[in-house]
């Protein structure tokens, strides 16, 4: 992440971000690093998207505190 991103990020109420997966990927968020970041941004709620649908179903429990939204979501965040 640049610093200008954190910047733009730091305190949000709720950030939509993707992460592909939790290794390091040269062109997507990773999913430890997304969430490492908000934490020290201070951001109130996280949403991932564009995650590996393997991840996505098989590791669920690895990506709290963050919420995956699913498609047709309308709920509160």
């Amino acid at each position: 992440f640049t610093p200008a991103g954190r910047d733009l990020f730091r305190g949000v109420d709720v950030l939509l971000h993707e992460a592909y997966r939790f290794q390091p990927h040269p062109n997507h968020g990773d999913i430890d690093g997304v969430i490492a970041m908000a934490a020290e941004g201070g951001v109130a709620r996280l949403l991932l998207t564009h995650l590996n649908r393997d991840t996505r179903r098989h590791e669920r429990a690895r990506i709290d505190p963050a919420i995956l939204p699913e498609p047709g979501h309308t709920g509160e965040v």
